[in-house]
């Protein structure tokens, strides 16, 4: 596993006006690489990113490649070919590839989100600009249970590319792998927490992101008596 905090990357300007801290970026060799952050198969780009307040992004598009954002902090809209969007703290969206957009902070504070940028599905199933809240419901048949997952993670609202989970006080998360290829980036907003894989544990605090080896088994430990986001 890999970690990296985002304090610690490379800034970029994206957009024309969004600042972005590249945690993480697609590898360019066979083996990934913990130094400058090259390390997914398939995520161009993982990065915590910010709209400063009253500002409104240029207009963008990325032949192919789709955006998923969440929000972290603040308000504001995202605009596509006319259409205006709310977004606040807990909104998810995704941004089809190849569409024009915009991106608008209506608040005088930072718009803060956790973005990722990577080539769409092959089936058009990506092809659609979404906007869901983690107040929304979350259909009981995509994790069997109403909610919850690897045990004992609580999820909120409907995913939208990226995903939002609670893991209570002093408990641990089911132990698992994903298949070959698959990048699963885990990323702390709130709490403190440890992330276990193979033979080594490390502490996982807010702000720091983990890439993990696709076919590792690994889990999310909250030691501690607040809630981990």
């Amino acid at each position: 596993m890999i970690m990296r905090h985002w304090m610690d990357c490379p800034i970029v300007v994206t957009h024309g006006r969004l600042r972005e801290w590249q945690i993480f970026t697609k590898r360019t060799g066979e083996t990934p690489n913990k130094d400058t952050g090259e390390v997914t198969y398939n995520i161009d780009c993982y990065s915590r990113a910010v709209v400063l307040g009253g500002v409104t992004t240029e207009p963008t598009i990325h032949e192919g490649l789709l955006e998923q954002f969440f929000v972290v902090n603040g308000e504001g809209a995202v605009i596509i070919a006319g259409e205006e969007k709310a977004i606040c703290a807990g909104s998810s969206f995704v941004i089809p590839a190849g569409v024009e957009h915009r991106i608008r902070n209506i608040g005088a504070d930072d718009l803060e989100f956790i973005l990722a940028r990577r080539p769409p599905r092959a089936d058009g199933s990506e092809d659609s600009f979404v906007v869901r809240h983690w107040t929304e419901d979350r259909p009981e048949s995509q994790f069997g249970t109403p909610f919850q997952g690897h045990w004992n993670h609580i999820y909120r609202g409907p995913e939208a590319g990226i995903h939002v989970a609670d893991l209570p006080p002093r408990k641990i998360s089911h132990p698992h792998n994903h298949g070959p290829g698959l990048d699963e980036i885990w990323y702390i907003r709130k709490g403190n927490a440890y992330h276990w894989m193979g033979r080594e544990y490390q502490p996982q605090t807010p702000g720091c992101a983990l890439w993990l080896e696709p076919e590792e088994i690994h889990s999310l430990m909250n030691p501690s008596d607040e809630t981990v986001e």
